[in-house]
Formats: C-alpha cells, structure tokens, sequence
C-alpha cells in the first residue's frame, strides 16, 4: 500500500501466502537453502542502494557527534534487539538443526552483520534528510530511496527496495509459521503437521483482514505490544532459561 495506493494488498498477501505454502511443505531444510539464496540477493540489493544514496549525502547532518544523543540511541536500541532476537526462535526448532562446534562463532559474525547494516540504513538516512526531517518520516529509508536520481531521471528504485522489504518478510514469515506448526505438532502429539498447513495459512489471511485496518494501527500496534513483546519472548526469556540451566548446571 506504500507504492501500489490503489491495488489491493489482500492480492499480496495471497500470493505470499501461497510461496509460503510450498516453502512449509519442503521443511526446515528447504527453508534454510532458501533462506542462503534470498540473503545474497538481499545484501547485494542493500549495497547498490547505498552506493546509489551516496551522492546525496551531507555528512553536515551527522556532525558534530555529541554523548547529548545517547538517550536517544539505547531509546532506539530496543526496535533492534527485537530484530537480533528473531533468532532465538530457532531454539523452538532445534531438535531439526545440526550445530556445528563453531556455531557460536556464526552467531557472533551473523550479531555483527546485523549491528553493521542497522548502522549503515541510520547513517545513510540521517546523512540525507538530517534528524528534524527524519523523525517526522514514516518511512525514512524508504523516502531517501524514491529520491534516488540517476542520468537525470527519477529510476523507480523505490521497486527494488519493495523487493528488498518482501523478501526479507516472507523468510521471516515462513520461520513464524514454520515454529508455530512445530509448536502445534509437540503440544497436540500428532505425527505431522501438514495437513494442518492449509488451515492454518486460511487462518492467518483471514486474521490479516481484520488485525489493522491501516498503517497508523499497524504502527501502533508495532511500538505498544509487539516491541515489548518480542523483547520478553525473543531476548529476555532465552537469557532467562540459559541463566537458570548454568545456575542448575544443566549446560
């Protein structure tokens, strides 16, 4: 609804749905070597995107750095630690992952990456519009993507960004969705979860119709009960059982 105002997204979030019917049914391992493919594609598409943005930066809007913006950077902090945490939902899958004895270090590189691209899209960002303009924007990065000017023409780079977006959302979905059916399958002691798997994709788009009815809701929803909420179940709660296995030395 951000580029395509006068479609209808419920012709989106049917033909999402319906990859994400195929991706389910192949498992976790399809949705792994899947999950290679799309990141590549993603970080060569985020790196053509800065190297386009560049030109109109102003490095002015960034200077001077001063410790008076630190409140502001931990109050930003939490909406990352959201997106860091999407991978302790991995532990609800783990008897189907294989780790490896440097899968910490994996982790420690994948941290990294995660910091390094926050660090970029902020940077970019304020570097174009500055602060003011910046927390007045609902889509700050994605409006310093439609700017992007190229042999003196608008390119409609905004169309690569959407691809970006989605498929980023449609991994993140088919992990959700993946997790809840293995959930599903453990509590209700059956042996497979996929005929489940229709019902519960008719499920989730009817529940899409009736969740937000607009963007400002979604927003809403996001900063109120989604962000504390990931916070609980994605970061504070693994924290929390990993604590409690060293204190009974069970890991």
């Amino acid at each position: 609804t951000t580029i395509y105002i006068a479609t209808d997204y419920r012709i989106f979030v049917f033909i999402e749905l319906f990859a994400i019917f195929f991706m389910l049914r192949g498992g976790i391992a399809t949705i792994a070597r899947m999950n290679k493919i799309i990141f590549f594609l993603l970080v060569s598409q985020f790196v053509l995107l800065l190297i386009f943005m560049a030109k109109d930066m102003d490095l002015q809007n960034v200077t001077p750095v001063h410790t008076g913006g630190i409140p502001g950077v931990f109050d930003g902090l939490s909406y990352a630690l959201c997106i860091l945490g999407y991978v302790s939902f991995l532990l609800i899958v783990n008897d189907k992952v294989i780790l490896h004895e440097n899968f910490q270090k994996e982790f420690i590189r994948l941290g990294i990456f995660m910091i390094t691209a926050f660090t970029l899209v902020i940077f970019w960002t304020l570097a174009i519009f500055g602060h003011r303009v910046t927390e007045r924007l609902n889509y700050p990065f994605f409006q310093a993507v439609k700017g992007i000017i190229i042999f003196k023409g608008m390119t409609g780079m905004e169309a690569l960004f959407l691809s970006l977006w989605l498929l980023s959302e449609f991994m993140i979905i088919c992990l959700y969705s993946f997790c809840i059916l293995h959930l599903a399958r453990g509590i209700f002691n059956i042996k497979s979860e996929l005929p489940f798997l229709s019902v519960f994709l008719v499920f989730i788009f009817l529940f899409s119709q009736y969740f937000c009815s607009n963007t400002f809701e979604l927003q809403k929803f996001s900063r109120n009960i989604s962000t504390p909420g990931n916070m609980v179940f994605a970061v504070a709660l693994p924290f929390a059982v990993y604590a409690a296995g060293k204190i009974r030395k069970k890991i």
